[in-house]
């Protein structure tokens, strides 16, 4: 027989090769060897069921620990991903989907060798959700477009789109346009009038949500206005403006007068536009026109032009100085002749700052101030010639001729800080620590020509810090200095007494809000709790003491800061009543009797008597306390204890009578004692 090491046995699958080495001969044997102990699945996978979204885990146990397994799904091996985690813990084996899906569901198995174990994994669908529901009020003007949007739990999800009760078919309405964005479903209305006030709806599956839409009118206005006109006689003429709404019924007048529609005056509205056609113009239908709606006009002056007048001096170019005077004139042929200045087609209207002057045949507009605004094309017209020219405005630099200044003002106070620039009416831009500021409720900004202020009103510690104005490139900036005021009683406390049982609220009020008020109970601070409750607004501070016992009576101490205030608190005992007294009765001898009665307050001691006689709680009688109830209880009820029970509490008592039916029995009632 040959003895081989173990040593010797190489692994070949389930057969073992064995290597006999001899000083000069080498056999190869092939041997069949049997493993100790075949691997096999102790715990199989079982079937599970899951929703979508959900994690789950599959898992099985092997005989032997950490050996290396296939997962497979539907066949095909798994590989381990974000979405797939392959875990082993000892003999467990372990396939765990953090997020399920619809497609995870499948026949998942293990396999190891031969071995393999299978089970099937049922995903259900999950509802959608809305996560993100519609708002409940959406308001608009009129005109404008507006999105309602909502979201739900899963993408590619199928919505439909309700106004009230009827569905909404963009295919059929252009004004609606419905959109998906991943889980993001939106409806959008373009172009909104009154008609599309309504609640809107959007559903998906089992679940929808509802917002109201607002649409707030628009007054109609003139987006187009009248414009002069210059027609020569007998021609005919059409005056048009354009509304912002449509179907409006408008008014004519000539110089305040309403038109009435003839052969030669015809009013025609077409939508938005309206037109008042004069047919065949005469001189006298020279006037001014305007077109009325409500309270909405728009006007304008016909000229009927008798003769050709020219231009024998046009416009000049021209240049200013910012804020200088300037004056561009021209000549007519012709003098006592109406023209009109505009500027950039517009009309200019003679104020302050525009003179208007005609001399005999010269006629000249006079800019006394000029503005960078006032740059333009500057036009006269006469009839149907008209005559331009440029006015070229050189801006000056910005500057400020009264810089800001350093200011200390005290708390509470109002403090203005001041700055003048050498331009009227500019935009300046107000900075605290380099942060811009906004006007609000403490913070004022004002403007009177060049001159520019902020104005902060009742100043707290916070307004302290470096102010800095900025106009264009020019900036300007001082330091504001806030000093604190002291802490005061503005109300200190006042002494306060209360009944037994009642509530006390003490109160004071300082000059500051939110500030640490300390409460004391002779010296002991108190800590809020349901005895004691502590409470402030804005300037009062209070303590509320509920539920007053006698022993609640001291001094009540307010600390604050470096200053205090105290006051006494009297409490006063409430008088004992016997608010509810006990009552006749009439009983069977050896029957258990009980009086009763109630008290207004607990804690306070009673006796009893009969007949005026004290009476002492025994084998006869029993007397129980119960909150504010007072009980006395006779065993046995005997002929010889009928009679008067009486109850006193301090100085207050009642009586009640009892009486025994029955036979006497002889004994001493008070043999019981």
């Amino acid at each position: 027989m040959i003895s081989l090491p173990y040593s010797n046995l190489i692994n070949a699958g389930a057969v073992l090769t064995l290597v006999v080495s001899c000083i000069s001969l080498s056999i190869i044997i092939p041997i069949n060897v049997i493993a100790d102990t075949a691997v096999t699945f102790t715990i199989p996978l079982k079937e599970t069921q899951t929703v979508e979204g959900d994690a789950v885990t599959l898992e099985c146990q092997l005989s032997k620990p950490d050996l290396k397994v296939a997962w497979l799904k539907d066949g095909s091996e798994i590989t381990p991903s974000e979405q797939v985690h392959i875990t082993t813990d000892g003999t467990w084996q372990r396939l765990t989907l953090p997020h399920t899906v619809l497609d995870d569901e499948a026949e998942y198995a293990v396999q190891f060798n031969d071995q393999i174990t299978k089970a099937t994994l049922w995903v259900e669908e999950a509802p959608v959700r809305i996560t993100v529901p519609l708002p409940q009020t959406t308001t608009i003007l009129e005109g404008d477009t507006t999105t309602l949007q909502a979201e739900v739990s899963k993408e590619g999800a199928e919505t439909a789109w309700f106004k009230d009760d009827l569905e909404i078919l963009p295919d059929v309405d252009e004004k609606f346009d419905i959109a998906i964005d991943g889980a993001k479903h939106s409806l959008t209305i373009r172009d909104a009038t009154i008609d599309d006030e309504a609640e809107y709806t959007i559903e998906v599956g089992t679940e929808s949500s509802t917002g109201a839409l607002l649409v707030d009118e628009v007054e109609a206005s003139f987006v187009v206005p009248l414009r002069d006109q210059i027609v020569k006689e007998e021609n005919d003429v059409t005056l048009e403006c354009q509304l912002s709404k449509p179907n409006q019924a408008v008014k004519w007048y000539k110089n305040d007068t309403e038109v009435v529609p003839t052969e030669d005056v015809e009013v025609i509205a077409e939508g938005t536009i309206h037109k008042l056609v004069l047919k065949n113009a005469k001189p006298e239908d020279a006037a001014q026109y305007s077109v009325r709606l409500g309270a909405v006009t728009t006007e304008a002056d016909l000229t009927v032009e008798e003769g050709a007048v020219k231009f024998i001096m046009p416009l000049q170019e021209t240049s200013a100085l910012e804020h200088q005077m300037v004056t561009m004139e021209c000549q007519l042929s012709r003098p006592d002749q109406d023209v009109k200045w505009l500027k950039n087609g517009e009309e200019i209207k003679p104020d302050d700052i525009h003179e208007v002057s005609v001399d005999g045949t010269f006629h000249r507009l006079t800019l006394k101030d000029t503005a960078v605004d006032d740059e333009a094309e500057y036009t006269v017209t006469l009839g149907d010639d008209n005559t331009s020219a440029k006015l070229f405005i050189e801006e000056i630099p910005l500057q400020f001729i009264v810089p800001l200044s350093e200011t200390t003002v005290e708390e509470k106070q109002s403090v203005k800080l001041d700055v003048k620039v050498n331009k009227n009416n500019v935009v300046l831009n107000w900075f605290k620590d380099g942060t811009p500021l906004e006007a609000g409720e403490r913070i004022e900004v004002t403007v009177e020509g060049c001159a520019h202020t902020l104005k902060i009103h009742s100043a707290v510690l916070t307004d302290d810090g470096q102010y800095m104005v900025t106009a264009g490139i020019a900036v300007t900036e001082a330091p504001l200095h806030v000093t604190e005021i002291p802490t005061e009683f503005i109300n200190p406390l006042e002494d306060q007494q209360c009944t037994e049982f009642q509530d006390a609220t003490f109160s004071l009020q300082l000059n500051k809000p939110n500030k640490k008020v300390s409460w004391f109970y002779d010296e002991l601070e108190i800590t809020p709790n349901e005895k004691y409750e502590v409470s402030s607004e804005d300037f009062s501070y209070t303590l509320k003491i509920n539920d007053a016992q006698m022993t609640d009576a001291g001094k009540i101490t307010a600390k604050v800061d470096d200053i205090s205030c105290s006051a006494d608190f009297i409490v006063n005992e409430l008088d004992v009543l016997i608010i509810v007294p006990p009552k006749d009765i009439t009983c069977s001898e050896k029957e258990l009797v009980t009086f009763s009665c109630e008290l207004n307050k607990p804690n306070v001691d009673v006796t009893w008597s009969h007949n005026d006689k004290p009476l002492e709680h025994g084998n006869v009688f029993e007397m129980r306390v119960e909150k504010k109830m007072r009980y006395l209880t006779i065993f046995s009820a005997q002929l010889d204890l009928s009679g008067t029970y009486t109850v006193t509490a301090k100085d207050k008592s009642a009586s009640a009578k009892l009486t025994v039916d029955g036979k006497y029995q002889s004994f001493n009632k008070y043999d019981f004692f």
